[in-house]
């Protein structure tokens, strides 16, 4: 069930990525590797990306219904790569 779900999913999702732009999909795949709390700047710095270009792409990331976030007082927002 995981394989289909995954062969379901996966493709959509990645096409989806991949068309809001090299520095949101680096931002994403950061977020992703850091986990479900992550600090923005640490994810730019891994994304090897500006925090303005951050910013934007979290926003993309956002709209396109990847990235969910909730307040989080250590980190400043958490996020969940769906």
């Amino acid at each position: 069930m995981r394989s289909l779900a995954t062969a379901v999913k996966g493709p959509g999702l990645l096409d989806r990525l991949h068309r809001l732009g090299t520095s949101t999909v680096r931002f994403a795949w950061a977020a992703a590797v850091l986990g479900t709390s992550v600090a923005p700047d640490l994810a730019a710095t891994i994304a090897v990306i500006g925090s303005e270009e951050a910013a934007e792409a979290a926003e993309r990331l956002r709209a396109a219904r990847i990235l969910a976030d909730a307040p989080d007082p250590v980190a400043g927002w958490s996020s969940c790569i769906r």
